[in-house]
């Protein structure tokens, strides 16, 4: 079967395997060995749906590769071009071309299905500087990052905190890590000492900062340390910081102007009768960075 189209299609819309296996209700993995070529047979239901979201048939998926329909309207064009002269059809060629590359020129560039992978990354950071406590139970959030040869051999990003570690690594800088149980003498790590997680390059009895104003850390045999991995190199990504309280508004009196939200909270939750201009100034503060209370004055 013709699943080529498929690849075909999602490059168009500018869509990952991820993102049409949500979309289509069906798992990744399918849709991974569909796109690949490994599942040359899948349940006429999940081409259904697949279908659904490309905006195409199954008889898109038939093998003869000279089957080709057309609407109604391309059938009047297409008669109507037979009829002209050469004067004409070089007139009509030259219009097509001229918008075709107009807007060949508007497309947005997309990144193929091929060149995107997935990586955990770990909500916590690692320290740069003196030490960031890592507990158990770590969030995580799904990355959708380019393949290359460093993301291919990562397990998982870490983001660096403090400028330890500068100039290779600075402050908000996300690593690439290979989970790895030790690592070389003068290889850099994330190392785990007495609680304390650390991004340090190793020697034999200390962890060491590229940055000269730092001191080195030295272990013993007293000391609990332990090595998560090693760090291969570093990525770019566009990242959007979520509220600590995320505000959803439940109902708008209009006859009142009044809006009632609904506040998640650590301990709890509740809802609050707001003005309209008291909860316009509420979302807007809510968007803001390291906002973590209502400040005076809101209500």
């Amino acid at each position: 079967m013709g699943f080529e189209i498929i690849n075909e299609l999602k490059k168009e819309k500018g869509l990952t395997n991820l993102q049409l296996a949500k979309l289509s209700g069906t798992t990744l993995s399918t849709i991974d060995k569909i796109t690949a070529g490994i599942n040359q047979n899948p349940k006429l239901d999940t081409l259904k749906a697949i279908c659904k979201v490309l905006g195409c048939s199954l008889n898109d998926f038939e093998d003869s590769p000279t089957v080709t329909t057309f609407s109604e309207l391309e059938k009047t064009h297409i008669k109507k071009y037979r009829t002209l002269d050469e004067h004409g059809k070089k007139a009509v060629d030259c219009i097509l071309n001229v918008e075709y590359e107009r807007v060949e020129a508007t497309r947005t560039p997309v990144i193929p299905i091929s060149s995107i992978i997935t990586l955990s990354e770990f909500e916590q950071p690692v320290s740069a500087g003196k030490g960031v406590y890592l507990g158990d139970g770590s969030q995580t959030i799904t990355r959708e990052v380019r393949s290359t040869e460093e993301t291919r051999k990562a397990d998982f990003i870490l983001r660096v905190s403090g400028d330890s570690m500068e100039p290779k690594y600075s402050d908000g800088d996300r690593l690439l890590i290979k989970r790895q149980h030790d690592v070389g003498i003068g290889e850099i790590g994330i190392f785990i000492l007495n609680n304390e997680g650390f991004v340090k390059k190793k020697e034999k009895d200390r962890l060491v900062s590229l940055n000269p104003a730092y001191e080195d850390i030295i272990f013993n045999d007293e000391d609990s340390i332990e090595c998560k991995g090693k760090v291969i190199g570093k990525i770019q990504i566009d990242q959007t910081k979520p509220t600590d309280y995320p505000v959803k508004p439940v109902n708008r009196d209009k006859r009142k102007e009044t809006v009632t939200i609904g506040i998640a909270a650590r301990d709890g939750s509740s809802t609050l009768e707001l003005t309209q201009e008291q909860y316009e100034r509420l979302i807007e503060l809510a968007q803001k960075e390291d906002t973590n209370e209502l400040p005076d004055g809101i209500i």
